[in-house]
């Protein structure tokens, strides 16, 4: 499995120079999930996803490659989080919701701050989380508010 970490890798996103608040924020935090050549290929793409045959989607999902900070703070009472960011790495977007890769496991209901590089910051809630191995997590998540350029 291959790490990414900063700059150091074929998977690490350009930074925009427009958006040197994100830069400052992002610098230094480490992305500890943990990806393997078929995600970090899959990272690559862009373009429109396949819609799929009984899909109840409503607006179509664009592949991204871009990294986000995702703010922690505690939702639901059963779940102990521990307020802090941590890196995260955006794989599609639509009208409605976003998918990203997550190190740690998220539940649905949660409700959490995402800033994606060029974005402004959102609030989400997570919908569904798939457990792809060690290290990294498939994560889905509604827009609790407009997504705006």
């Amino acid at each position: 499995m291959l790490e990414i970490d900063g700059e150091s890798s074929a998977g690490a996103v350009p930074v925009d120079a427009e958006n040197a608040s994100f830069a400052e924020a992002v610098q230094g935090m480490p992305c500890k999930v943990q990806l393997t050549r078929e995600l970090l290929d899959d990272l690559k793409l862009t373009g429109p996803l396949p819609t799929i045959e009984g899909d109840r989607r409503r607006f179509v999902r664009f592949r991204v490659r871009a990294r986000g900070i995702l703010y922690y703070r505690q939702t639901l009472p059963a779940i102990e989080r521990a307020e802090g960011s941590h890196l995260v790495l955006v794989r599609n977007i639509s009208r409605s919701g976003i998918g990203f890769l997550s190190a740690e496991q998220l539940f649905p209901h949660e409700r959490f701050s995402l800033w994606v590089e060029g974005k402004r910051r959102m609030e989400i809630e997570i919908a569904r989380c798939r457990r792809l191995h060690d290290g990294c997590y498939d994560i889905g998540a509604r827009f609790c508010t407009p997504l705006e350029a």
